[in-house]
């Protein structure tokens, strides 16, 4: 029942051209002897493909290395009811050797993993047998490290483990050890600097738009492990791109499939030239950046497409208190001290609560998920990269889900909610610039003591505002307020370096005060108690 949807890609096999070519559970992309570029993939006799390029805009369907309906005869030793369709199958070149591991299931848990051999990946095959067999014992990734053949598998009953293969045969030559528990599957293996790096996937695959796959990583030392830091690595949608799957990397591409929400979710194989790894940590896309920003350092948070700032609501300092954003007042519910979290990300505290953090709520993977205050916890909910893209902006990218910081519905109004959403690297609502602020009682309005070194105090205010303007000026000042809606509730004038607004008759609430007088114009934010 799981692998039901991928018959239809059995279906496209006669098609020959096409934006993305039908996959499920690709292979890693390896090169034949003719210069050719090949993909294998769940299907019949373990269906093929390949292109004269590496990003396969010219692919065209290859010769099955099984004939579609046949299969070796030890699998019915190992699985009941295999009927030749095969699944997650995987590939590797050692020595003049092609070795491709396939999955076999059929009725209930039982499955095995076997390998055949060829010197051309056109064919002929010759079938070496088991590798092993057990419980969902499916989906095989392989990595050659240092003169050593590896293959870890998915078992969605107990998790996913690994073995070192003989480069001569293909087979064990050690004993099993398991890498991660649960309800994972599809590995697959990469190593960079001195970190291997396994990904895998969580969620449930094979339900067209409504699959919940998505792409983890986690990195050790050793290929045997442990393997920790597990972090989103592709989420479970971006756009049209849902459900992504089963991870390779080869011949300079990255390749894994994904459900076509474009395309009443039918399953294609995605090609992408940028995967890199940064700050010890794959990714793809733009390479993550400290950007603009120090650890310790206090900044400005400015919408690219509003130029309003990010701002912590009513100055609250509580958790679950709101984000919005709003005109640049320069107080500190709108200046945030970054402070390195490791390994490229970041947390945000506002300068009114630097014991609280830029929150994701509940850790949810979904888009318009709330993006709020807690405090801080040391999690994945509450750790942020910045993500370059160009011209001095940078998108927030969670590290729970993978998603962006985006001010909801491209709104450009003061109080417009932030939440999370897809990463779309060309919507300006996800793209932010950094200006370097200080962080100081001037501008500080969640102060709640009666302090006349202010311009506008006391704040909070029960029944008089005082606006101090300069202690020489003589001129005429003219006073507003207004309210969160935008209206104006009071107009004022007085004479001199200092005046008194009477706000007794105004209900509770948060107020942007505007006064402006032949030295300037300028804004402040006061709360009504």
């Amino acid at each position: 029942m799981k692998w039901s949807v991928v018959l239809l890609l059995t279906l496209a096999a006669h098609l020959v051209q096409a934006q993305y070519p039908p996959s499920h559970d690709p292979s890693t992309m390896i090169r034949n002897t003719d210069g050719r570029y090949w993909i294998f993939t769940t299907g019949d006799g373990v269906w093929a493909m390949s292109s004269s390029n590496r990003d396969f805009t010219n692919w065209r369907v290859e010769p099955t290395p099984f004939a579609p309906g046949t299969y070796p005869s030890w699998i019915n030793n190992y699985v009941d009811g295999f009927n030749g369709f095969f699944w997650a199958p995987d590939v590797i070149k050692v020595g003049s050797t092609y070795f491709l591991y396939y999955s076999c299931a059929g009725n209930g848990a039982p499955a095995a993993i076997g390998v055949a051999t060829a010197t051309n990946l056109a064919g002929p095959w010759t079938d070496r047998g088991r590798v092993v067999s057990g419980n969902n014992a499916i989906d095989p990734a392989l990595l050659y490290d240092n003169g050593r053949l590896w293959m870890s598998w998915g078992n969605w009953q107990t998790g996913i483990d690994i073995i070192e293969l003989s480069t001569s045969t293909g087979k064990p030559i050690s004993g099993t050890t398991h890498l991660v528990s649960g309800n994972v599957e599809g590995p697959g293996l990469f190593k960079s600097g001195s970190y291997y790096y396994l990904f895998y996937q969580r969620g449930l695959c094979c339900n067209g738009v409504n699959s919940s796959y998505y792409m983890v990583v986690a990195r050790s030392a050793n290929i045997t492990g442990p393997y920790t830091g597990e972090r989103v690595f592709l989420p479970n949608q971006n756009g049209n791109i849902i459900g992504p799957g089963h991870f390779g990397f080869g011949e300079g591409r990255l390749t894994y499939h994904f459900y076509d929400g474009n395309d009443n979710g039918n399953a294609k194989l995605m090609v992408r030239s940028d995967f890199g790894v940064a700050n010890g940590w794959p990714y793809v896309g733009s390479p993550p950046s400290s950007g603009p920003v120090t650890s310790g350092g206090t900044y400005r948070i400015t919408p690219r497409h509003s130029d309003k700032a990010l701002d912590v609501v009513n100055c609250g300092t509580g958790n679950g208190t709101n984000v919005n954003q709003w005109s640049w007042l320069n107080n500190n519910c709108q200046k945030w001290i970054f402070t390195d979290a490791g390994d490229g990300y970041y947390r945000l505290s506002p300068s009114n609560a630097p014991n609280m953090a830029l929150d994701l709520n509940a850790c949810s993977g979904s888009n318009l998920a709330n993006v709020q205050l807690w405090s801080w916890l040391n999690n994945d909910c509450q750790k942020w990269q910045l993500v370059d893209r160009g011209g001095g902006y940078y998108s927030l990218r969670s590290r729970a889900s993978g998603k962006c910081v985006d001010i909801e519905g491209i709104s450009s109004s003061d109080g417009a909610n932030v939440v999370q959403y897809d990463c779309i690297s060309g919507n300006y609502n996800q793209q932010f610039s950094f200006q370097s602020v200080s962080s100081g009682r001037l501008a500080d309005v969640s102060d709640l003591i009666d302090d006349s070194r202010l311009s506008v105090f006391p704040n909070p205010v029960v029944n008089h505002l005082n606006i101090r303007v300069g202690d020489q000026f003589e001129g005429s000042t003219i006073v507003e307020l207004f309210d969160t809606s935008g209206k104006k509730v009071l107009s004022s004038v007085f004479e001199g370096p200092e005046g008194m607004v009477d706000v007794v008759g105004l209900p509770k609430g948060l107020y942007v005060v505007k006064y402006n007088n032949v030295q300037g114009s300028h804004t402040a934010r006061v709360r009504k108690q």
